[in-house]
């Protein structure tokens, strides 16, 4: 039987702590079992550490409270720190009884060398980003709108891509007609312009790359006629009920909104001259069974009392050319504000049993126009996350239909229509009806100056705040 060798008592500090511990170990262990002993007393504080990555240091340094000891302050009577070897014996380490008192061994963690498994599965992961990042192909999340979400990631060449690539991959998911001519403009917050070549698109998907991915496009129909819809393509593009032979009437959700009031001494007035007015034109031309240019001139008549009710804040335009993302072409009659000329109102005239092409025609107008609208605003910088309106009417000039066309900040636009009951029968008393359409107009007049009045308003704010930090600065640099 051997007789068992005794333990000898060390303390121990691991390195930039104050916090001594204490550890027994046997004379005739090595170093090596003493990193063991270390490790398994202080488990927490050297998890996944193994022990054979401590490093001990021989020191003789005075225990005293609170005192952070390294290995640069842990010299003592004039003695350096000794590193350790493995393989040695304690015993010839301690040749005598360790101090008491005393911290004798100095215990150093790793140096963070080795990456964890973790780690090393994000090192891989930076790096194959910054490989994407610094080579040529890109993989961009096309966002077409006025959809929110992503359309598909088109993979290419950032430095050879061309506007065919982009829009063969657009015709392929089904943004863009085979053989068809699109515009293609990009999008983000404050900027909004048009993909015109090679080199631009190029530039856009390198800076994608760095900027989100995320590519924001809208398409464009410029040089298509707004005569050129049809009635179908309209539906499928707007998302309303088509068919062989859809009902008006359900074609669109009711724009129920449109109420009459009693008129005013001055529309009053006006109302009687429009109806002077009508009733020569009916004795010059015979209205009933004309044919579409003398109507036009009734409606025109419509178009002209309402307006002169507001001429201040709006006027008329008749044939003048509109240009927007839906097409272009002129439109009948249109509505404008005075101060910017934007599009308040878009009227469509039509021949006998023709309503449903009218009515595409005044869709995509209404849509180019407040597309143009929503752009201005983000150009300005005023009422970004505001919905913007504009109003259209379909008529020959005995049935009207009156439609609300509203955009919101994403360029999504949702369409309300309603026919307004009681046909102008010019062949028999047709003034009850005159007058309740005229009421009719008269209100929509209202909401669009209203409109208008708001626009006007946030401007004037802007403006204000602009002249003040301008003068703030001034006044600062002064």
């Amino acid at each position: 039987m051997s007789i068992p060798t005794p333990e000898i008592k060390l303390f121990c500090v691991i390195d930039g702590e104050s916090t001594p511990f204490s550890v027994h170990i046997k004379p005739d262990d090595t170093i090596d079992d003493l990193k063991v002993v270390i490790k398994n007393k202080k488990a927490v504080d050297f998890a996944e550490i193994d022990p054979d990555k401590l490093t001990l240091h021989l020191i003789n340094v005075p225990s005293a409270p609170k005192r952070i000891i390294t290995l640069d302050n842990s010299e003592a009577d004039d003695s350096t720190p000794e590193e350790l070897n493995p393989t040695s014996d304690i015993s010839e380490v301690f040749t005598t009884v360790p101090l008491k008192k005393t911290i004798h061994i100095l215990v150093q963690k790793p140096v963070a060398t080795d990456v964890k498994v973790a780690d090393s599965d994000l090192v891989v992961q930076l790096r194959k980003q910054l490989s994407y990042l610094q080579g040529p192909t890109a993989e961009i999340n096309i966002i077409v709108k006025p959809e929110k979400k992503v359309a598909f990631t088109w993979e290419t060449n950032a430095d050879t891509a061309t506007l065919d690539d982009l829009n063969s991959i657009l015709v392929k998911w089904g943004y863009i007609d085979e053989g068809s001519v699109e515009d293609i403009y990009l999008y983000s917050k404050k900027v909004y312009s048009e993909i015109k070549d090679n080199d631009i698109l190029r530039s856009i998907l390198k800076n994608r790359k760095f900027g989100g991915d995320n590519m924001v496009i809208s398409l464009e129909s410029p040089n298509k006629s707004f005569s050129e819809w049809k009635f179908n393509e309209v539906c499928e593009r707007f998302g309303f009920p088509g068919g062989d032979d859809p009902d008006l009437q359900d074609l669109l959700p009711e724009f129920s909104d449109i109420t009459t009031s009693p008129l005013d001494t001055a529309q009053s007035q006006a109302f009687g001259h429009l109806v002077k007015e009508i009733e020569a034109r009916n004795k010059a031309f015979h209205l009933s069974g004309s044919n579409e240019a003398t109507r036009s001139q009734i409606v025109a008549s419509f178009l002209v009392w309402a307006t002169t009710l507001f001429h201040e804040s709006m006027f008329l335009a008749a044939e003048k050319t509109l240009t927007g993302r839906r097409g272009r072409g002129p439109v009948d009659y249109s509505v404008h504000a005075r101060k910017n000329q934007e599009y308040t109102l878009s009227v469509t005239e039509v021949k006998k049993e023709s309503f449903k092409q009218g009515i595409a025609q005044n869709v995509v107008q209404l849509d180019s126009a407040l597309a143009k609208k929503r752009k201005r605003q983000i150009f300005d910088e005023t009422g970004d996350d505001e919905d913007v309106k504009a109003y259209g009417i379909v008529t020959d000039a005995e049935k009207w239909y009156f439609l609300e066309c509203t955009m919101d900040a994403d360029e999504r636009t949702s369409f309300k229509m309603s026919k307004i009951q009681g046909d102008l029968d010019f062949s028999a008393s047709w003034t009850v009806n005159a007058m309740s359409l005229f009421g009719k107009l008269i209100w929509l007049f209202t909401q669009m100056q209203d409109q208008i009045q708001v626009h006007d308003n946030r401007n004037r704010t802007k403006s204000n705040k602009k002249g003040k930090t301008v003068a703030a600065t001034n006044k600062a640099g002064s």
